[in-house]
């Protein structure tokens, strides 16, 4: 039997725990692609969000020791949702199921373990409905995004993984074509411009107090860290990537609020 609903909230983000070191303090520049973050609300490299980085591993991660499951699109339903009478293919959740996989997997996590299945399933699903969200109010909000602007994405992602051969292996390894890349990209910067537009995140501010607080924080867990005046803007970027998760995760819950979301798996 179809499960029907209408989401009244949102999955309730939080911010990341704060870490001891100067190299950890720095704005992650890992790719921003539509994953997780939206189940989420992740936010990343000085950017406004953060989204999934498609279970890429960056050069000198360790490389995740359980064997990924990767579900395909036949193993879905051919539509697995309808939010806000647009229809969700089963291949989308199979991609986001297989993206939230690779993310437990790096975690440490065993996908065949019965209760973490579970787990990666639901944050699959609430990824992509959010994700879906977030997309439909960028497009109400009238925001395009040009192929050129997703091409310079693109090009940085190439940069970052050693050229074209190596993002093309990754992707290749990940069942990721490069129509679905682009399109992944054109959907986050336009999700990323809408976010920029809310009351949200416009009043965002981080002070010199709080900045101050959190280094006393970090310098009583950590003797090692330098002077504040040295790392300054990079605690002032965390908190503003803290100040940003809470913002999105208020956004997606009103969206949700007012969402027709119908759940077919």
């Amino acid at each position: 039997m179809e499960e029907q609903q209408t989401e009244t909230s949102g999955e309730q983000t939080s911010a990341p725990k704060a870490d001891t070191n100067v190299t950890a303090m720095k704005p992650q520049n890992n790719m921003r692609f539509i994953v997780t973050i939206v189940a989420l609300a992740v936010i990343i490299a000085g950017g406004i969000y953060a989204y999934h980085t498609y279970g890429f591993s960056l050069p000198g991660q360790k490389p995740a020791a359980a064997t990924v499951i990767a579900p395909t699109a036949a193993d879905y339903p051919a539509v697995v949702a309808v939010i806000n009478g647009e229809e969700v293919p089963g291949s989308e959740l199979a991609q986001s199921a297989a993206q939230a996989e690779q993310t437990a997997v790096q975690q440490g996590l065993d996908p065949k373990d019965p209760q973490v299945r579970g787990e990666i399933d639901t944050q699959a699903m609430d990824v992509l409905i959010n994700t879906h969200l977030l997309s439909q109010a960028a497009k109400a909000a009238g925001i395009v995004i040009s192929d050129t602007d997703v091409q310079t994405q693109i090009t940085q992602l190439e940069t970052q993984y050693g050229g074209a051969d190596a993002l093309h292996k990754q992707m290749t390894t990940l069942g990721i074509s490069d129509e679905s890349l682009r399109a992944d990209i054109k959907t986050q910067l336009a999700i990323e411009a809408y976010l920029k537009t809310t009351p949200e995140f416009s009043s965002i501010t981080v002070t010199d107090a709080e900045v101050s607080s959190a280094y006393d924080t970090y310098s009583a867990q950590n003797a090692q860290l330098p002077p504040l005046d040295q790392i300054s803007s990079q605690i002032k970027d965390q908190l503003t990537t803290q100040k940003q998760q809470t913002a999105t995760g208020v956004i997606i819950d009103k969206l949700r609020a007012s969402a027709q979301i119908e759940k077919k798996v």
